[in-house]
């Protein structure tokens, strides 16, 4: 398979084996201490904080991070105390204003707390908080609220393998998180390739959850800011009888023997900012019938790497685990 040029240079930390303790409690505390070291690692810091210290809960000193271990990461069921933390990125893809990140450990269901959170943004900024209140702000998106995440069912436990793609300017972080060999859960942040004129804040963020193929691909919903307000984004590509090609092309290539990478579009159809306004960077859509965890080309270089349908940037010398 020929492998699309990319766009901007790349550094890797892949193929982290987050053991599994078979517990249902711990397995998940290291899944999203891991995301969130993700993110203080590509420039975000820590303004707030709730934390689970020995014996009790604590809201820490601004900037401190109470969030140094999986047992600092506490769930709440319904009102009760929980862990949160607010993560925040100044001058956000070279827009100079502040972007805020919201992490919280919180459930609905009794018994297997560990299995949802909630995850909102803000551009005012976040503030308050206590061991069993949320901070607030007057513009906060909830990506998630009280939902499940990493592919987590009720009781089970898992181990599983994180990889990282930064961009070297930091303006791209791409996480995947696999479980059993599947692609369970993909983090993305950066900015918009090509955006459109106008476009007040061209950045993106996305979470995508599934059991087993957390894609970019149907309803998965990249968020972004313009002009005082959110806006939800969906991918776009290259389709035939109405359906997209990767989709419908099952094989490669039967006169050049390749698989399709698709670029990937973004196309909004919130009131007030509809239309198509850029590209992802680095990132295509490829088909899913190759295995999850393929490099390519097929010469052994490793330049690429398949999860699940997507077809993303990779170090060029490791074999990528995936269970």
């Amino acid at each position: 398979m020929a492998i699309p040029a990319l766009d901007k240079s790349w550094s890797f930390d892949v193929n982290h084996r987050l053991k599994s303790y078979n517990s249902v409690t711990l397995d998940p505390q290291q899944a999203i201490l891991f995301i969130k070291n993700s993110f203080v690692d590509a420039g975000w810091v820590v303004k707030k904080c709730s934390y689970y210290d020995d014996s009790s809960y604590v809201v820490g000193a601004d900037g401190y991070d109470g969030w140094l271990t999986p047992s600092n990461l506490r769930w709440a069921y319904g009102s009760g105390a929980r862990s949160w933390i607010v993560l925040q990125r100044t001058n956000v893809v070279g827009t100079g204003d502040t972007l805020e990140l919201l992490l919280v450990c919180v459930s609905t269901t009794s018994g297997y707390e560990y299995n949802k959170m909630s995850v909102a943004l803000s551009m005012t900024g976040f503030s308050g908080g206590t061991t069993t209140t949320n901070p607030t702000a007057s513009d906060a998106y909830y990506y998630l609220t009280t939902a499940a995440w990493h592919g987590l069912g009720n009781g089970v436990v898992f181990e599983t393998v994180a990889h990282r793609m930064y961009s070297t300017n930091y303006e791209q972080m791409i996480i995947p998180l696999l479980m059993s060999g599947d692609l369970n859960s993909l983090w993305y942040f950066g900015k918009a390739k090509n955006p459109v004129s106008g476009w007040t804040h061209p950045f993106l963020f996305a979470l995508t959850l599934d059991a087993a193929f957390a894609t970019l691909g149907g309803s998965a919903k990249f968020l972004s800011y313009h002009n005082g307000g959110w806006m939800t984004l969906y991918c776009s590509t290259e389709s035939h009888v109405a359906d997209p090609s990767v989709a419908r092309l099952t094989a490669s290539n039967e006169i050049s023997g390749e698989f399709l990478a698709s670029p990937i579009g973004l196309v909004s159809e919130t009131g007030g900012t509809r239309g198509r306004h850029g590209m992802l960077f680095d990132t295509w859509f490829t088909h899913h019938s190759l295995k999850n965890g393929t490099t390519l080309p097929a010469d052994g270089s490793r330049q690429r790497v398949v999860f699940p349908d997507l077809l993303l940037p990779w170090d060029g010398s490791s074999s990528p685990q995936v269970v």
